[in-house]
């Protein structure tokens, strides 16, 4: 699977998973992806493969008002 078409799959698994996945990647691949995420998931992957704090997720603004 391309990086473009693994990222937005990639995003929905959850933060650990993503690790666990990210970790045992190569380096080279995992990149590619993060560079295809939306800068929001490619921030909290990048934190939390850093040992950082994961930045909370903003709550999707309600599109009913």
């Amino acid at each position: 699977m391309k990086p473009k078409q693994a990222a937005p799959v990639f995003e929905q698994l959850d933060i650990d998973v993503q690790i666990a996945v990210a970790r045992k990647m190569r380096e080279r691949s995992t990149a590619q992806i993060l560079a295809a995420m939306t800068p929001q998931g490619a921030a909290r992957l990048s934190m939390a493969l850093a040992g950082k704090p994961i930045p909370r997720r903003r709550p999707k603004a309600d599109p009913s008002g």
